[in-house]
Order: C-alpha cells, then sequence, then structure tokens
C-alpha cells in the first residue's frame, strides 16, 4: 500500500503546477517519511527519491532538501543501499541547490559526486550511470574537458558490459567513441569505434555501422592516415549500396565524398576514374537533398575540379574550380584559391583571356576581403 501510495504522489508531484499544489504532495511524502512505524527499505527509500526528485521544481526548498536527507537516514536504517541511490540524491540535491541559487551547496554536493567518480570501481546500476552521464554533459556543455571524461568513463564501465543489452551498448560506442575523438583522446576512441562497427554489423545495423566507419575514416584523413581511411571507407561504401535507407542520405554523401579525399590523398592515377565516378554521385547527392549553397557542395566541386584536372582536361577543371568558388557563401580564402587554380587551368588550356579574368577575380576577391583582426 505504502509503494502504491508513493507512486502515486510522484505522479501528482510531476503533474503540479504550482507551489501549493507541490507542497501538499512534500507534506504527505515527509509524513510517510518520518513515520516510525513503516519499516525502513529500500524500496519504499527509492519511491521517495521519485516524489522528492519530482518536488524540485516547485516545492518548498527546505522541505524538498529535509525529504532527501530522511530518504538517506531510511537507506542507513535499511542497509543494503547501493551506491546508485546516494548519487542520486546528490545528484537531486545539487539540482536544488542551483535551481535556488545556494551555489555553494550545489558545488559541495556535485564535488561529491566528482570525487566518487575518480575512485569509483565497484558495479554501478543504471539509474547512478545515468547521475555520470547527466554530470558529464553538464561539464561538456561547459568546455571543462577532463571532468567530464572522469564521468563519462564510469558510464562506460556500466553501459560496455555484458549486463547491458547489445543495442544499447551499441547506443552509447556510438556517441560515446566519436566525443572521445573530440576530446583528443584516439588511443581510447579508436578501438571502441571498432567494436562499435563490429557489434553494429552483428546486429544488422547498417545506419550505425557506417556511422562509425565514417568517424574512424575522418579522424584517420585528419592524421593524414590515408591507408586507414581506405580501409573504413571500403567497408561502408557497399553498406549504403546495400540499404535503401542510405543510398541516397547525407552520410552517403559525406563517406563518398571521404572517399574521394582520400583516393586523391593516395595519389594512385589509376583510381582516379573511379574516384571521379563517386565524387559526380556526391555532387548529384547534395544536390537532391537541397544542398547546393552550401560548404559541403562547393568542396565536392572542387574535388570534382581537381580530379577532371588529374585527368588531363584543363577546361573541364577550370570551369569546376569557376563553379566552386561561385557557391553562396563559401569560405572567402577557399573561393579565392579556387579561382587562382581556375586561372592557372585556362593558362594550361591556352585560353590566355579567360585566365586573365580569372586571376582578376581572385585578387577582387582577396581586396575585398575582411582584414584580420588584430
Amino acid at each position: 500500500m505504502t509503494l502504491a501510495t508513493l507512486k502515486l504522489l510522484a505522479q501528482q508531484a510531476a503533474a503540479a503546477t504550482d507551489a501549493a499544489a507541490a507542497n501538499d504532495v512534500l507534506g504527505r511524502a515527509a509524513a510517510i517519511a518520518s513515520d516510525e512505524s513503516l519499516p525502513a527499505s529500500r524500496e519504499v527509500a527509492m519511491a521517495l527519491i521519485n516524489v522528492a526528485g519530482a518536488l524540485v521544481p516547485l516545492g518548498a526548498p527546505g522541505g524538498v532538501e529535509e525529504l532527501f536527507h530522511a530518504v538517506q537516514r531510511m537507506l542507513v536504517a535499511a542497509g543494503g543501499a547501493l551506491v546508485d541511490d546516494q548519487l542520486l540524491i546528490w545528484h537531486n540535491l545539487g539540482v536544488l541547490y542551483r535551481q535556488h541559487g545556494a551555489n555553494d551547496l550545489c558545488n559541495q554536493t556535485l564535488a561529491l559526486v566528482g570525487q566518487l567518480a575518480e575512485t569509483w570501481n565497484g558495479p554501478l546500476q543504471p539509474h547512478g550511470a545515468g547521475v555520470f552521464l547527466e554530470q558529464g554533459l553538464t561539464y561538456r556543455r561547459n568546455g571543462q574537458t577532463e571532468p567530464m571524461l572522469t564521468m563519462l568513463r564510469q558510464v562506460h564501465r556500466q553501459r560496455s558490459s555484458d549486463a547491458t543489452p547489445p543495442a544499447e551498448r551499441l547506443v552509447w560506442l556510438t556517441f560515446y567513441a566519436p566525443l572521445l575523438l573530440e576530446a583528443q583522446r584516439p588511443d581510447e576512441a579508436l578501438p571502441l569505434l571498432s567494436q562499435g562497427a563490429a557489434l553494429a554489423r552483428q546486429l544488422g545495423e547498417a545506419q550505425s555501422e557506417v556511422h562509425l566507419l565514417n568517424t574512424h575514416a575522418t579522424f584517420a584523413l585528419s592524421r593524414s592516415d590515408v591507408d586507414a581511411a581506405l580501409a573504413a571507407l571500403e567497408r561502408a561504401l557497399p553498406l549504403i549500396d546495400a540499404t535503401p535507407a542510405l543510398a541516397h542520405s547525407r552520410m552517403a554523401a559525406a563517406v563518398l565524398h571521404n572517399l574521394v579525399a582520400a583516393r586523391l590523398n593516395a595519389a594512385e592515377p589509376s583510381r582516379y576514374a573511379e574516384a571521379l565516378a563517386h565524387s559526380e554521385r556526391v555532387i548529384d547527392l547534395l544536390r537532391r537533398l537541397g544542398q547546393a549553397d552550401s560548404g559541403d557542395f562547393a568542396q565536392a566541386l572542387y574535388q570534382h575540379a581537381v580530379l577532371i584536372e588529374y585527368l588531363g582536361d584543363w577546361v573541364g577543371a577550370a570551369r569546376g574550380y569557376a563553379a566552386a568558388a561561385a557557391v553562396h557563401g563559401v569560405d572567402a580564402d577557399a573561393a579565392t584559391d579556387w579561382l587562382s587554380l581556375g586561372g592557372r587551368a585556362w593558362f594550361e588550356a591556352g585560353e590566355f583571356d579567360a585566365a586573365s579574368d580569372c586571376y582578376l577575380a581572385a585578387v577582387r576577391r582577396r581586396l575585398s576581403a575582411p582584414a584580420p583582426a588584430v
């Protein structure tokens, strides 16, 4: 009966739209928490946490704080409390303190979460990992990389365990591995990208597999590791072609764009015709996707022009460089460089007037660019 009552109170607290309704729920929950005739149990304590957490937005702050402290006392009396339960209390208290401007108390409470994240190597339940995740994402929004990673490594321990269903593990790896790359932790990220891609293949999740492979390839290209990039992209391409939902997507365009870049960086003339076909597919995809005014589209036109030049078509290359430079919103420095390349291509084709026009356009673009900030 008590658990059913507390479940109803949690629903009423979540539905409350004013302080009066919230405080009515708070009074009834506090009466249950202080009822000495009620045997202390973890189940009742956790149900009270749910009520108290729902009361944070509108409940009287002192009363809500005391309700959380009553829950702590009940957990001690009942025995068998999990570290996750304490994490949940600290997290809710931190939110309560922050909401009411008690910044010192908020910082002290969240510091307890941080201390535990640095030292805890025991088991974690989903609700404890959820506290670490939320705190880690807060640190990410604030640009605090190291504390973010401390929190998320704890989440990773829980989410990567065998107790976590494979589909949930895949969702986590798809989020966490790219985030590690963003945080400049490739030694941690790359094995997880590989694990995630293998798990996605096992589960038949083509979209996740392609995403992870392309993430790996993008990183490899940033480090000039062309072989690793090509290995990942050549696994991704057949998946795109075999999956209707991917074949005409932005992801397909991203993979093909990276594949063209990798082929150009590999400097294998025998593969340029193949790369040109991929390049034309990227351009067509971006047009179909309404991206003809994007930087990605300009870059795709530039890649196409480079390949045409390498295949000996100077006139086609000149026109391609000019088309790339003319895309609305393209980076001014890139446009200037591409116009200069267009001028060179016209010169090589013997079209000297066109070459002169292109070079002059590049000069005008350079002169019209804003001066760099001092």
